[in-house]
């Protein structure tokens, strides 16, 4: 995971040798067993650096995490490999109780602002009130022209009916239609080399854009080419 700015200082300098030797530990895969508390995998999390995580099919980077929340803390006992997925829910309480604190060092360090404006500022004064400005003059009137009809518009013909679907996609930009186990790996590796993203295909103009590793991104591509054809209708072909 990213470290924050103002958390740089407390990691050692040797920080990064640490962090490989914890993955390479876990030979580079995620040693969360449950403590994330996702409940979405029983035992050893099956995410693998690199690799497509299970349920999402998005690419797995292993981080190291501190179980104590305390960076200068990192004994090795004290550290785990875990994939993002695992690490962002581990570390979930901790950012919500850090975000509560910088909270309130904010409204406290407003409060005592406020007060030493009291005690430095002169005491306000009611503004001095200006009389209202003159009413504009009426516009003069004239002679409103006739309306003329409007003019006649060419009834457009039958519009094509329009799919754009969600697929997922082989590292060769293949559809992959094989079935899959819960965790997102295919039941038959032999035949299928596993799925690599998600792209939006078009009934009209095929496969669109490019692929995307999230479901969520490649929604947004689909809701985007819906619109570009909602405002340019394609005619239907005879």
């Amino acid at each position: 995971m990213p470290i924050r700015p103002e958390n740089k200082g407390r990691y050692p300098s040797d920080w990064p040798a640490i962090s490989l030797s914890i993955k390479a530990r876990a030979a580079w895969r995620c040693e969360c067993e449950g403590e994330c508390g996702r409940a979405s995998h029983t035992g050893r999390c099956p995410n693998v650096h690199g690799e497509p995580a299970y349920g999402t099919g998005s690419r797995v980077a292993l981080t190291t995490a501190h179980l104590n929340h305390q960076p200068e803390d990192c004994d090795p006992g004290n550290l785990r490999a875990m994939c993002q997925g695992c690490h962002l829910h581990y570390d979930l309480g901790h950012h919500r109780v850090t975000a509560a604190a910088t909270r309130a060092a904010a409204i406290a360090a407003a409060g005592q602002l406020a007060l030493v404006a009291d005690d430095v500022l002169p005491p306000r004064t009611e503004p001095r009130r200006l009389p209202p400005p003159p009413p504009p003059p009426e516009p003069a009137r004239t002679r409103q022209p006739a309306l003329l009809p409007a003019p006649r518009t060419r009834k457009r013909g039958p519009m094509a009916r329009i799919t754009i679907k969600v697929l997922p996609e082989h590292d060769n930009s293949t559809v992959c239609d094989h079935p899959t186990a819960p965790t997102g790996l295919p039941r038959d590796p032999a035949n299928c080399p596993g799925r690599r993203g998600f792209r939006p295909h078009c009934s009209v103009c095929g496969p669109v854009g490019e692929r995307q590793g999230i479901r969520s991104n490649a929604d947004s591509l689909a809701r985007t080419h819906r619109q570009e054809h909602a405002t340019a209708p394609v005619p239907a072909t005879t």
